[in-house]
């Protein structure tokens, strides 16, 4: 039960990781087209 547990959690801060640099991607992103769009 606590490998499971174990299991469970690595999966869980892989995919947290994972939409972490994700969101950080598209707010980078939508960041320059407002700049480009500002200047």
């Amino acid at each position: 039960m606590i490998t499971f547990l174990v299991i469970v959690g690595i999966l869980a801060a892989t995919v947290g990781v994972i939409y972490g640099l994700v969101a950080a991607l598209m707010w980078f992103q939508n960041s320059k087209k407002e700049d480009k769009a500002s200047q």
